[in-house]
This record gives C-alpha cells, sequence and structure tokens, in this order.
C-alpha cells in the first residue's frame, strides 16, 4: 500500500510542474580551420513562432519558453565571436533562422525531447551569391521531468556544431578557388 501511495505522489508532484523558464542558449564552437574575413553577419528569424521550447503534457495540452537572449543575438554573438570581421572585406554573410524548436513529449513518468535547427545561410561578394542550408536534429529521452538545464545544453551543443560547419565552410568565404 505504500508503494502505491509514493508511486501515486510521485504521479501527481510531475502533474503539477510549473511553466518552463526561458532558455538560456550558449552554442560552443570549435576552432576554424578555414581562412578569410567577413565584412558583416546579419542573422534574421524568419521562423513561423517565436518560442523555443514545446513542452506537450498530453494531445490537448503545451507550454512554451523562449530563450532568454533572442535566438537571432545569441547566433550573431557566437560567429563574431570566431570569425574575422573586416571592413576591407567584400564578403557579407546573411543567416536566416528557418527553425529551431525543442519539442519535449511529458508524460506522467517518462519523457522524450527532439532538438530542431535549419540555418539558411547565404555569402555575397557584391556580384556573386552562394547559398547553403545547414541542418541538425538530435533526440533524448529520460526518467521523469525533463530537465531545462539538460535541454538548454543539448540545444547549445546542436547549435554549436552547426555553428562550427557553418563557420568552417570555405564557399562561405567566397575565396579565390572557391567560387
Amino acid at each position: 500500500m505504500r508503494r502505491w501511495l509514493t508511486l501515486l505522489s510521485l504521479l501527481i508532484l510531475a502533474g503539477c510542474q510549473s511553466a518552463p523558464q526561458p532558455l538560456t542558449i550558449d552554442p560552443p564552437l570549435s576552432e576554424l580551420s578555414s581562412s578569410g574575413d567577413v565584412n558583416g553577419i546579419a542573422v534574421v528569424d524568419a521562423r513561423a513562432h517565436s518560442y523555443l521550447l514545446r513542452v506537450e503534457r498530453s494531445q490537448d495540452t503545451a507550454q512554451f519558453s523562449s530563450s532568454r537572449e533572442p535566438l537571432e543575438q545569441t547566433i550573431k554573438q557566437a560567429l563574431e565571436a570566431v570569425i574575422p570581421i573586416s571592413s576591407q572585406s567584400p564578403v557579407t554573410w546573411k543567416v536566416i533562422i528557418d527553425e529551431a524548436l525543442i519539442t519535449v513529449s511529458q508524460g506522467p513518468v517518462k519523457y522524450r525531447a527532439h532538438h530542431e535547427i535549419t540555418l539558411t545561410v547565404t555569402a555575397s561578394n557584391g556580384h556573386q551569391f552562394f547559398t547553403r542550408d545547414f541542418h541538425g536534429s538530435a533526440q533524448s529521452e529520460g526518467a521523469f521531468q525533463a530537465d531545462e538545464a539538460v535541454l538548454e545544453r543539448e540545444f547549445s551543443e546542436l547549435l554549436g556544431s552547426l555553428l562550427s560547419d557553418l563557420a568552417n565552410d570555405p564557399k562561405l568565404r567566397m575565396q579565390q578557388g572557391n567560387d
């Protein structure tokens, strides 16, 4: 009997969770393997929604949370920290956030999380354009309630991987021989 009361208490506590807090996204970027400066980086959030996290508790109930800082600001700062910016370079980048979402299916005793990011990058040197899509996804699951710190870390790592790929793409630098 005591065992059933303990299980019932856990289920009730799991169902009484507060709304998720805004997420802190801090993508780690790897070392650059490509050289070349860019004149500027513009980032546009073109997602159809403004939230970053969707927690589905049932078919009819969901909670939403955004990132603490605007995602376009986070991406721009991360890229500018590793890519040399020079007013002498003719190359500019426009990064479009097509998708950035963490979807959590929260059950009474376990959760499943799906992370999805799609970025479109256009490099221009005034007379030529080069566009490339970067897409990444990841899945995780765990017992009981989804931990926001774990979701933040997993999303940040996925975003960092995509941004590292983007920053190291020599075609986006539009150097001689890469046109």
